[in-house]
C-alpha cells in the first residue's frame, strides 16, 4: 500500500465541519423526536416525551420544558454540541495532521459485513442452547465472543487491506503477539491497581477533578503505550527477538499520538450515537412497566395510535428483559470490541506506512 499523502489544510476544515454539521444534524433530529412525543395527544407517549426531556434537563443542567421546537432549550444544547464536537475534531485534527484516524474509522464500516456474521453464528448458538438442559450457561458464548474476536479481526492481511473481504476466518498470531498481549493486559491492570492505591492513600478523602485528572492521564496514557505495544506486536508478527527488543521510541510516540487523536474521535462519536439510547431505554422500560400496570384503564382512554404505541413499547421492554445478553453481545462486541480495535489496529498500520514511506 502507498502511503496516503497528508490532506491540506481547507481539507482538513471541511473534515471539522462535517463532524460539526452531522452532529448537529443528529442531534436536532433525537430532540425533535422527543418533542414529538411530549406534544402528543396520547397521554402515555406524552408522559414519555416529557419523562425523556426531564432527564436531558438534569443532563445539561436545564431548567422547565421546551414549549416550541424552536425553544432556546434547544438551540442551547445543539449549541453545546456543536462547540464541543469542535474542540475535540479540532485537538484530534492537530495530533493527527495526516487523517489516518477518520480514514481508519471509514474503512473499519467495511469489517461489519463480517462481524454481523459472526455475531449471528455465535446468537444462533447461544439460542439452540437455550433449547438443551446446558441453557443456563448460553452467556457462556460472550466469553466466546471476547477470546475468538481478537484472531478474526486484528489478522494482519486483512488490516494491510484497502478492501477487506466480506468474510473470513481467524488466524494465529504467533506465541510471541499472544505473550505480548498478555504482559500488556497484566502491567495495565498492575498500573491501575498502583494508581488506585495511589487514590485512595495518598490523597484525600473525595479529592476533587484537579487531583483525579493527573492520575486519570497517567492511566490513559499507560494504556494508550501498552495497546501500540500490543497491537504492533499482533500486525508485525515479531518474534522473540524483536519482542525482547520493544519498540523504537519514536515509533511508539507516533503510535500514542495517533491512537489518542483516534480515541478522542471515537469516544464522542459513541458518546454522540448512544447518548439518546442510554436515556430513553429506561423510558421505554418505565412506560411499559406502567402500561402493564394500568393496561385495562390506558386501553381504554388511549386512542388506536396509542395502544400500538404501547405495545412496541412492551415488547421492546420484554424482549430487552429476556435478550439483554444479546444487547451486551452487539454493543460490547461490535462497538467496544471489534470496530474499534480493527480501527485501532487500522490507524497504526497506515502511521506506519507513512513512517516506512518517509524514511525510504
Amino acid at each position: 500500500m502507498k502511503a496516503a499523502t497528508s490532506p491540506s489544510i481547507g481539507a482538513r476544515l471541511r473534515s471539522v465541519l462535517l463532524w460539526v454539521s452531522l452532529a448537529v444534524l443528529w442531534t436536532a433530529a433525537w430532540l425533535a423526536g422527543t418533542f414529538l412525543l411530549a406534544t402528543s395527544h396520547d397521554a402515555s407517549a406524552q408522559g414519555a416525551g416529557q419523562m425523556f426531556q426531564d432527564t436531558i434537563a438534569r443532563s445539561f443542567g436545564l431548567r422547565g420544558l421546551p414549549p416550541t421546537l424552536m425553544a432556546p432549550w434547544f438551540a442551547n444544547i445543539l449549541a453545546i454540541v456543536a462547540l464541543v464536537t469542535l474542540a475535540v475534531v479540532a485537538v484530534a485534527t492537530l495530533l493527527d495532521r495526516a487523517g489516518h484516524a477518520p480514514r481508519a474509522l471509514r474503512w473499519s464500516l467495511r469489517t461489519l459485513p463480517c462481524l454481523a456474521a459472526w455475531i449471528a453464528v455465535l446468537v444462533a448458538c447461544a439460542w439452540l442452547t437455550s433449547f438443551t438442559p446446558l441453557a443456563e450457561y448460553a452467556g457462556a458464548f460472550l466469553l466466546v465472543a471476547w477470546i475468538v474476536f481478537p484472531f478474526v479481526f486484528l489478522r494482519p492481511d486483512v488490516i494491510a487491506a484497502d478492501r477487506p473481504p466480506l468474510l473470513w476466518w481467524p488466524a494465529w498470531p504467533g506465541l510471541p503477539a499472544i505473550a505480548a498481549t498478555l504482559l500488556a493486559l497484566a502491567a495495565f491492570c498492575g498500573i491501575h491497581y498502583l494508581l488506585m492505591q495511589l487514590v485512595d492513600h495518598a490523597l484525600p478523602p473525595h479529592p476533587s477533578w484537579a487531583l483525579q485528572m493527573p492520575v486519570g492521564l497517567v492511566e490513559w496514557a499507560a494504556e494508550l503505550a501498552l495497546t501500540v505495544f500490543a497491537l504492533s506486536t499482533w500486525q508485525n508478527r515479531w518474534n522473540w527477538v524483536e519482542l525482547g527488543k520493544g519498540m523504537p521510541v519514536a515509533n511508539l510516540g507516533t503510535g500514542m499520538r495517533v491512537l489518542l487523536a483516534f480515541e478522542l474521535r471515537w469516544f464522542w462519536l459513541t458518546l454522540l450515537l448512544f447518548y439518546p439510547v442510554v436515556l430513553g431505554l429506561p423510558v421505554v422500560i418505565d412506560t411499559a412497566s406502567t402500561y402493564l400496570q394500568h393496561a385495562p384503564g390506558l386501553q381504554a382512554s388511549s386512542p388506536p395510535d396509542g395502544r400500538s404505541l404501547l405495545g412496541l413499547a412492551v415488547k421492546f421492554a420484554d424482549f430487552f428483559t429476556a435478550y439483554w445478553w444479546l444487547a451486551t453481545l452487539v454493543v460490547g462486541g461490535a462497538l467496544q470490541y471489534w470496530w474499534q480495535f480493527a480501527a485501532k489496529a487500522r490507524t497504526l498500520y497506515l502511521a506506519e506506512a507513512k513512517e516506512d514511506a518517509g524514511h525510504a
